[in-house]
C-alpha cells in the first residue's frame, strides 16, 4: 500500500512539474510561489536573437536624448539585439517611458527581427523616466543609512530599497507597461554589481540589513519574470571578476549578460591586470557555454589601456578614431576567445550617442567568420582558438593579439 502511495504521490509530483510552465503563462500573478520560474530557459526559440557564426555577431547599445536620425536607426537595424539607453527619446517624446518604443517601432520597421531591449537601472533613481516622479513622492522607497539619511550613489543618486512591496511592485510595473508596448523584447537589468558591492555598501547598512536587501532584490527578479512573461529577455549587467564566483551564480535569475568593466580590475590594484581579465574571460566562456545570451561591450580607453598612459576624451575626434581602429584587433580577439552561440560583440567609446564614437562598421564585421573549430586552448596568460575562416591569438599579459583571417 504505501508502495502504492509513493508511487501515485511521484506521478503527481511529475505532472505537477510538467505543468508549471504553462500554468504559469496563464497566471503570472501567483507565480512567485515558484522562485524556479525566474530560471527557466525562454520557452519560444523566437525569443531569442538572431544568431550565425558566418560574420562576427554584433550587438548595439546605445541612448540619445532626442530621437535618433533615420541614418541612425538604419544602422542600428543592422545588429539582431540591441540596448536603447535611459534617456533615448525623453526630450522628443516626454520620457523614456515613450522614447524607447518609439525608436523601436522604427527599428522594427526596418528589421522586424530585431530584439529591442529597454533600459531599467535596478539600484539607482534616475530621472528622465516619468515613472522617477512616483518615487519621488515615497521617500520610504528611498534605501535609508541607519542614521535614517538616504543612501547616495555619486552622492546625488538616490538607490532603491527592494525591501518595501510596494517598491517591488512600482519598479516591475515599469517593466510590464513596456514590454506591453509590444515592440520591446526584453529588459536590460543595469547595476546588479552596485547592489552586491558598491563603495562600502555592507559596512554602512550591516551584515543583516545587506542581506535582507540582497533577499529582496532576488524577490523583485522573480517577481520581473512573473509579469513580463516567460519569453522576455531579461539581461543583467552581472558578470565581473570581481565577485567570488564572478557573478555566475546570478544568472540563474536572468536570460544572460551584459559585459562591461572586464579588464578593470576592482578593487583597483588588489590583482594584475592579467589575473582579473583571466577569471573574467573564464566566467564568460562559462556562462556562454551553458546557453546564456553574452553582449559584451568594449571600450578600449578604460577597457585595455592603464588610464594613466592616456587620456581618451582629450584627444582629437580624429585621433580617438584612430586609437579606436588601432585598439580593435584586441578587443575582437578578446570576444572570440569567449563567444558561444547567443554570444554578440559590441565596440564603441561610450554610449551616450550625442559624443560617442559608435557608429563605426569595421571591415572585420563584414570578414567571413565560420563556426569556431573547438573551444579555446590556454597556456598560461595565451588563449588560441580556431575558426572556420579565423585563427586568433590573445595575449592577455603582453595585451597582444591577432586575427589570422584565411578569407
Amino acid at each position: 500500500m504505501i508502495e502504492s502511495q509513493d508511487k501515485m504521490y511521484a506521478l503527481l509530483k511529475e505532472l505537477f512539474v510538467k505543468s508549471l510552465k504553462g500554468f504559469l503563462k496563464v497566471s503570472f500573478s501567483i507565480c512567485i510561489f515558484a522562485n524556479l520560474v525566474s530560471a527557466l530557459p525562454l520557452e519560444d526559440p523566437n525569443a531569442y536573437p538572431k544568431f550565425s557564426w558566418d560574420t562576427v555577431p554584433l550587438y548595439a547599445h546605445i541612448g540619445k536624448k532626442l530621437s535618433f536620425t533615420d541614418e541612425e536607426i538604419e544602422y542600428l537595424a543592422k545588429f539582431p539585439i540591441i540596448t536603447l539607453e535611459k534617456r533615448t527619446g525623453a526630450l522628443t517624446y516626454g520620457s523614456t517611458e515613450k522614447g524607447i518604443p518609439a525608436e523601436a517601432k522604427r527599428i522594427k520597421k526596418i528589421n522586424p527581427d530585431a530584439k529591442v531591449l529597454f533600459y531599467w537601472n535596478v539600484f539607482l533613481d534616475y530621472e528622465l523616466y516619468e515613472a522617477q516622479k512616483m518615487f519621488e513622492q515615497h521617500d520610504e522607497w528611498a534605501l535609508k543609512k541607519p542614521d535614517g539619511n538616504n543612501l547616495f550613489v555619486r552622492q546625488i543618486v538616490k538607490t532603491y530599497d527592494f525591501r518595501v512591496p510596494q517598491m517591488r511592485d512600482w519598479w516591475t510595473n515599469v517593466c510590464k507597461n513596456a514590454v506591453d508596448t509590444g515592440v520591446i523584447d526584453g529588459i536590460f537589468i543595469d547595476a546588479n554589481l552596485k547592489v552586491y558591492m558598491y563603495d562600502n555598501i555592507r559596512t554602512i547598512l550591516g551584515d543583516k540589513a545587506h542581506d535582507d536587501l540582497i533577499a529582496a532584490y532576488k524577490r523583485l527578479l522573480v517577481e520581473t519574470r512573473c509579469k513580463i512573461g516567460p519569453d522576455k529577455i531579461m539581461l543583467a549587467n552581472i558578470i565581473r571578476a570581481a565577485f567570488p564566483d564572478s557573478g555566475l551564480s546570478d544568472l540563474e535569475y536572468h536570460s544572460g549578460s551584459y559585459i562591461e568593466g572586464f579588464a578593470r580590475p576592482w578593487p583597483p590594484k588588489s590583482i594584475s591586470y592579467e589575473k582579473y581579465l583571466e577569471k573574467g574571460i573564464a566566467a564568460v566562456q562559462s556562462a556562454a557555454r551553458n546557453g546564456y545570451i553574452i553582449t559584451m561591450t568594449l571600450g578600449p580607453e578604460v577597457e585595455y589601456v592603464n588610464q594613466d598612459d592616456i587620456e581618451f576624451n582629450k584627444l582629437s575626434r580624429e585621433k580617438q578614431e584612430e586609437f579606436l581602429a588601432s585598439r580593435l584587433e584586441y578587443a575582437l580577439a578578446t570576444f572570440l576567445i569567449c563567444a558561444e552561440k547567443y554570444s554578440y560583440f559590441h565596440y564603441a567609446s561610450g554610449l551616450r550617442a550625442e559624443d560617442a564614437i559608435w557608429m563605426n562598421w569595421y571591415p572585420e564585421y563584414d570578414k567571413p567568420l565560420g563556426e569556431p573549430l573547438g573551444a579555446a586552448k590556454k597556456n598560461g596568460f595565451v588563449y588560441t582558438r580556431k575558426f572556420k575562416n579565423a585563427d586568433v591569438r590573445l595575449d592577455i599579459k603582453n595585451k597582444k593579439a591577432k586575427i589570422k583571417w584565411r578569407q
